[in-house]
């Protein structure tokens, strides 16, 4: 767990998290491709982005202090991280982050999701690159996705599903 805006705020703090996870995921997979080549296991990491407001201090007892956070938007990053898992993808902003990292990053929209804690579903993002970093073939990719997630909410399923298809076999 990692977080920025504390104990000092900090301009761009969604940005700089954002930026940081990119780097993060950069290393974990040449970080994972140096073990494959020496014969050890693949590894894959998963992170979840939220913005909001925490409790942040130090806590614990007198023997073990720890500075961090806790709070319900502490919960909802970590639920974002699990949810990963569910979407395959490994970096899942919540619409918060998003709306203040969209001028740093490039980010598709992936679903409203009904999370553990909440009542009212959550609108989440990918998190795909910095921004003017996606390939021709990832932009295409997002904006088809795009295309069948409107699909779908508009309730035209077998178009959706088409769309959905396409993109699974390219």
């Amino acid at each position: 767990m990692a977080f920025w805006n504390a104990p000092r705020a900090q301009a761009g703090h969604a940005e700089q998290a954002c930026l940081a996870v990119l780097e993060m995921r950069a290393a974990a997979k040449a970080l994972s491709a140096e073990w494959v080549a020496a014969g050890k296991p693949a590894f894959r990491v998963r992170y979840g982005l939220n913005t909001g407001v925490a409790i942040v201090g130090n806590m614990g007892a007198t023997d073990k202090i720890n500075y961090t956070m806790m709070g319900d938007n502490v919960n909802l990053a970590s639920r974002l991280e699990g949810a990963n898992k569910t979407y395959g993808t490994e970096a899942m902003l919540a619409e918060e982050t998003w709306t203040q990292a969209k001028d740093a990053v490039e980010a598709r929209e992936l679903d409203l999701i009904k999370v553990k804690g909440k009542e009212r579903p959550v609108r989440v993002f990918e998190l795909l690159a910095a921004k003017g970093g996606l390939s021709p073939e990832l932009a295409r990719a997002r904006e088809g996705f795009g295309n069948g997630l409107k699909l779908y909410r508009d309730r035209r399923f077998a178009e959706a599903k088409s769309c959905f298809d396409a993109l699974s076999s390219t």
